[in-house]
Formats: C-alpha cells, structure tokens, sequence
C-alpha cells in the first residue's frame, strides 16, 4: 500500500469567530488506493473529525474508467461521515461540457455521481456553517487554454470575476477552491482568506517545504509548487497530491492529506 502522510497548517482569523473549524483538503488522487475500498484513508479521516471536507479536482484519470468507479465508491463513503464540497481539476474538466463536444454516458453518471454525494462547485460558491462561523467556499472551473503547455493563457482578476463574481470577504472566510497554482497571483488579486490548489504533484522531485524540480507545465522550480505561501493575511496552499498520473515518480515528496485547522484570532 501507497503511503499517506497527514499535513497540518493552523490559520488564524479574526473572521474565526467562536470555536476552531477543521477541514480536510483531497487533491489529485488519479485513481490511487489507500487500502482497500480506500480503508486507511477514511480510517485517517474519521480519527481526526474533520468538520467538513474540500476537493480540489483531478481525483480520477480521465481516460481510466477504473479510477472514476474508485471515485464514486469513495463519494459515497465520506458522504456518510461528512459535509463535502467538490471542485473539478483539469482531468475532471477533460471528461466534461464544454470541453468535450459531447459528454458520454458513462461521463454523465460519473458526473450525477458527484452531484447526488457532494455539494458541487462548478464556478458557484456554497455556504458552510459552524456554530456562529460561516465560511463561503468557491470553486473556480477555468478553461482548457489556462492549462495549456508549456504556456497557459495569463488569468486575471477581471476573469474570475467574469466566472465566480467578486470574492465574499466582508463577512464571510472565504475559501478559493482553484486547482492550478500557476494562476497564484491573480488568486491573491481575487482576495479570498484562503485558496487551496493542486496540479504539481509536488513538482515530482521535491526539495523542500516549498519547491520542486518541474511543474505540470514542464516549467522547471515552479514558483508555487507545494506548501503554504502567505500574502498579507491571504494564504495560498498547494497541496503536493495523494497520487501521480503522467509521471508515476515522488522522490523526497510523500503524498498528503492536507488538514487545515481555522482559529479565532488575528
């Protein structure tokens, strides 16, 4: 069995209003397993209680039907144990309107899969509440020439806005679900309290807390590869992944459960 590490990051806002809030973050699963019918996973998830559970995109491969049966029987089973919220990545986008044509009709019962065990963020935003806490979390779905090798179209704040409206920081913690770091700057420009993104895989061969060697873009020592990054009082973490797809190597780069635990405070 793959091995899985859980990583912790503690945030502190004065939009925390009454007791801690914990979330899990999953990202870039492609279809891998932690024990059978993902056991160890779940076991890891349920010991430690979070309050509800985020999904950055890219859980399944898009051209193995194996890895999205794998994903429905997981949906299913944290839906059982937690409040979920489902945001796409690039794979779940390739097998999906409108970057397909036409979606196939074993695509579209993957897709009602999702909807009917997760509350699905498809450029919308959904509010989540925890005692006197409420937490607005938004799942941004860009489109394919923003993940374009080696060279992504430049995104701006303007188009985001365009896709998800402006970010709802006055009252609410806001939470940016986007799946492709290279995007960071305009994430920050966008200004949620925190974003959580993917897609790196750790940049394959990681050096440390915040820096590999390549990107999903083949750019070499990504600027946002994996870890957590700070402007002003926005947090951006990139979560180095739970699986591989392209290039089926982590060297010094386990796969994590990332867990994030929001306290009152400043």
């Amino acid at each position: 069995m793959k091995q899985l590490c859980l990583k912790s990051y503690d945030i502190y806002s004065g939009k925390i209003r009454e007791k801690e809030v914990r979330l899990h973050f999953l990202s870039d699963l492609h279809g891998l397993s932690f024990g059978t019918d993902q056991n160890f996973l779940l076991k890891v998830m349920e010991k430690r209680k979070p309050d509800f559970v985020l999904i950055g995109g890219d859980m399944l491969t898009g051209d193995c039907r194996q890895s999205w049966m794998k994903l429905e029987n997981l949906l299913e089973k944290l839906k059982q144990e937690f409040p979920v919220y489902y945001a796409m990545g690039n794979h779940e986008q390739k097998i999906s309107c409108p970057w397909r044509e036409e979606m196939s009709s074993e695509a579209q019962e993957l897709f009602d899969a999702i909807r009917e065990n997760t509350i699905f963020l498809n450029n919308n935003s959904s509010v989540f509440r925890c005692g006197e806490n409420r937490l607005s979390i938004t799942g941004l779905s860009l489109e394919k020439e923003y993940y374009r090798k080696p060279f992504p179209e430049k995104l701006t704040r303007k188009h985001i806005c365009d896709l998800i409206g402006e970010a709802k920081v006055s009252e609410d913690y806001q939470i940016l679900l986007a799946h492709n770091p290279y995007h960071a700057k305009a994430y920050f420009q966008w200004g949620a309290d925190l974003t959580l993104s993917g897609h790196y895989h750790g940049g394959v061969v990681r050096f440390d807390e915040n820096h590999g060697l390549i990107s999903t873009h083949f750019h070499p020592f990504p600027k946002y590869c994996c870890g957590r990054f700070r402007e002003g009082n926005q947090q951006l973490i990139v979560s180095p992944g739970m699986g591989e797809h392209s290039v089926k190597v982590r060297v010094h780069n386990p796969r994590e459960l990332i867990e994030v635990n929001l306290f009152p405070g400043q």
